[in-house]
């Protein structure tokens, strides 16, 4: 049986890949296995051929490496109290990959538990020789250190001594800062030094009944505690009782995250003032209150609200974004007001604005029946033509109608001769008073031979009628005049 590393054959591939790519194989631990009960390989060439231990128990970062031309080496430590009651037969290293580079037969060692009598720490030191050795890098843990017994104890303090090895307890708490603390003096009546060391730190009750600190003799001030609270002013705060804020303080409520779909109303945080134990309550405690508060409603719109409760009922006033006031009641100006029906009342007006307009029509009315009568009782028709229009009148079913202020007549008309053709007179409804301006005709359907281009005809237009020549089925006709 021999002992030693031989590089396998995957791992021969791996590596020769990665020298001609240039690259580097990561080698980053050793895996540890106890042959698995199996007969283990031999001969070299039957080394080369493994690919993973027959019987793996564990694996272990390299505490230590060195590359040098045509070979690695690397440092492996196996504490004995993670792989107790475990024999070592067999070691292999593993490329980042996965892949076993190289396997080796380890003289059988058997690694104790905690119990035994003799613990051990197995080191074990390994070496590749490797023709592209450039090409091959060990990973090294810098958590893991190979350290003596001696070395230790004269390197690191021993826990269970509790800091009792240290060579110079004084400069110690001098390099801490520690030199001139006295915790348990400084509870004590005659105080702790200072950490200048050049005076004396006391702390007692003062004749007040409060704890107090006292700097060699003098007073530096009370110790608040939660069985002596500071006041407002001792710590800057504003009073719960009210008080002044400095000039130009401003402040500013954030509420928490909110968030709605549309239309639905967000409320920010609300400012309230109340009177105990006065007013309605309604959905508000302590009696009347007056409250201010933001309101949005998602992507529609925003509006700070003042809300006033008492005697029974809760107000909402809205001053909205958009630059409008609502407001559930009146608005008041001094004595005059807008009232909810949309009704102003004024001293202006002498009471409300309806009121008024309605007795400056009355009066207008009165002032115009007066006009009338007068001119009517003296024949004077000149003033009510020049401020009325004459009514308009017509005849639809006879055919006309007539523009009493423009003088403009419109007449129409249907003439029905049958089957025949020809000339026929039209006579208008009415006679136009100064003339005829303009007759028009309309066929009803084309025929016959002496009108076979389908029109109709006006002539010989006076004041009373035309000639109409038409087609058989009749024609419309209308005509305008004054």
């Amino acid at each position: 049986m021999s002992y030693g590393l031989v590089l396998t054959n995957a791992g021969a591939v791996e590596i020769e890949t990665a020298y001609r790519a240039d690259t580097t194989v990561e080698i980053v631990q050793v895996a540890l296995g106890d042959g698995g009960g199996t007969a283990l390989p031999d001969t070299p060439p039957e080394l080369a051929q493994v690919m993973q231990l027959a019987g793996q128990f564990g694996s272990e970062a390299f505490s230590g490496a060195e590359t040098a031309e045509g070979m690695i080496s690397g440092r492996v430590v196996i504490p004995c109290a993670t792989y107790p009651g475990k024999t070592l037969r067999e070691i292999g290293l593993v490329s980042a990959s996965g892949t076993l580079i190289a396997y080796g037969i380890y003289p059988e060692t058997y690694i104790p538990d905690e119990g035994a009598a003799v613990l051990k720490e197995i080191t074990i030191t390994m070496v590749l020789e490797l023709t592209h050795a450039e090409s091959v890098s060990i990973q090294v843990d810098p958590y893991i250190a190979i350290i003596t017994q001696e070395t230790g104890d004269a390197r690191y303090l021993q826990r269970q001594k509790n800091l009792a090895d240290m060579s110079d307890l004084a400069e110690a708490l001098k390099n801490l800062g520690l030199e001139l603390v006295g915790n348990w003096q400084a509870v004590q009546a005659n105080g702790g030094k200072h950490s200048s060391g050049n005076h004396h730190i006391y702390m007692d009750w003062g004749e007040d009944g409060k704890l107090h600190i006292t700097v060699d003799a003098t007073d530096v001030g009370e110790l608040f505690t939660t069985q002596n609270l500071p006041t407002a002013a001792q710590t800057g705060a504003y009073p719960m009782t009210g008080g002044y804020l400095n000039e130009e303080v401003s402040a500013t409520v954030i509420s928490n995250l909110k968030d709605g779909s549309a239309g639905q109303a967000l409320y920010a945080p609300m400012w309230r003032s109340c009177l105990k134990n006065r007013g309605g309550d309604m959905d508000f405690a302590d009696g009347a209150s007056a409250c201010f508060r933001l309101v949005e409603v998602v992507s529609n719109y925003a509006y700070a609200e003042i809300l006033i409760d008492g005697f029974g009922v809760v107000r909402s006033f809205e001053f909205r974004n958009d630059g409008s006031i609502r407001a559930p009641g009146a608005l008041y100006a001094g004595e005059a007001f807008i009232a909810t029906d949309a009704n102003i009342y004024g001293s202006v007006w002498g009471g409300y604005l309806n009121q008024w307009v309605l007795a400056q029509i009355n009066a207008l009315n009165v002032a115009l029946n007066n006009q009338i009568s007068a001119s009517i009782s003296n024949n004077n028709d000149q003033w009510v033509l020049a401020n009325f229009q004459l009514k308009n009148t017509a005849n639809l079913g006879g055919g006309w109608e007539k523009d009493s202020a423009t003088g403009r007549i419109r007449q129409w008309g249907f003439l029905n001769a049958g089957a025949t053709t020809g000339f026929f007179q039209v006579n208008f409804p009415i006679t136009f008073p100064n003339a005829c301006a303009n007759v028009q005709v309309t066929v009803v359907n084309g025929g016959g031979s002496k009108f076979a281009d389908n029109y109709g005809t006006a002539g010989n237009v006076t004041q009373s009628g035309f000639t109409c020549g038409q087609d058989t089925g009749g024609s419309y006709w209308e005509a305008i005049g004054w």
